[in-house]
């Protein structure tokens, strides 16, 4: 996890794959102090002001498997869930919510969905982003996530979908009062719904402002290339000019001897 602390006072956690890289951009000039954090670090560094940023659970678990497939292509997916499960993975911890439930239980603090942090304060929607600036690639082996899992044995499915849930009622438990509708979860369901429109706008923004600057792009090179182009004629025709003056005049000089030739040959 990191932790961002700012002169507002606003102090923010995130577990990475929770909007980490968007942070290191968020409101620069104003932050005091960025640091990493392992879990066991949380009850010294959580208070009843902190924000924490997070992300469905199997959402979480699914981009942080995508990540360490893509940056560790020699391990496979066999030896990256047993890393996740054994809690030695550094984009994924098994039993956050669990834990994080104990110290939230003595000192609630406020919850931020990933989703909703350009709503984080007033200025943060400023700050340019698309869904697809921090995604990862797969390696060509797989087309998606769901096919790496595949090649799992169905009981390590089970132990990864019991870990998934057990983590998902830990989280719950603290989201639910930080909604006022009964149905908290229907509620939540709704923002998603409006953040999903919203990004699509920001996805259509930045596929707009990308097609304007590679067509200005393309109308610069163009430019220089027809600039270079009528350089190179205007060189051209100053070498043509020049070879015309040399051959005018070795004309001249063979006109002059000619001309005196038939009079000695006579």
């Amino acid at each position: 996890m990191k932790r961002y602390i700012y002169k507002s006072g606003l102090d923010i956690i995130a577990p990475l794959k929770c909007g980490t890289r968007w942070l290191e951009g968020f409101d620069v000039e104003n932050r005091i102090k960025t640091f990493g954090l392992h879990a066991t670090d949380l009850p010294n560094h959580i208070h009843s002001g902190t924000t924490f940023i997070w992300r469905p659970v199997r959402e979480h678990f699914y981009s942080a498997l995508k990540t360490e497939l893509s940056i560790h292509s020699e391990k496979s997916p066999f030896d990256v869930v047993t890393e996740m499960e054994s809690g030695i993975c550094d984009h994924w911890y098994p039993y956050l919510y669990k834990e994080l439930y104990t110290i939230w239980s003595q000192n609630p603090f406020r919850f931020h969905k990933l989703r909703a942090l350009s709503s984080l304060t007033p200025n943060a929607k400023e700050l340019e982003y698309s869904t697809t600036m921090y995604k990862f690639a797969l390696p060509t082996e797989w087309d998606n996530v769901e096919d790496a899992l595949n090649t799992l044995s169905p009981k390590h499915i089970i132990r990864l979908e019991k870990l998934i849930s057990e983590e998902e009622k830990w989280l719950k438990k603290m989201l639910k009062p930080q909604y006022s509708k009964k149905s908290w979860e229907e509620y939540s369901d709704l923002e998603d719904s409006n953040l999903e429109i919203k990004c699509r706008v920001k996805d259509m923004e930045t596929e707009v402002k990308l097609i304007n600057e590679t067509l200005v792009n393309q109308l610069q090179l163009q430019r220089i290339n027809n600039s270079e182009l009528t350089n190179g004629l205007y060189t051209k025709i100053e070498e043509l000019k020049q070879q015309n003056k040399k051959l005018q005049s070795k004309l001249d000089y063979t006109e002059s001897v000619i001309g005196k030739l038939p009079k000695k040959l006579i």
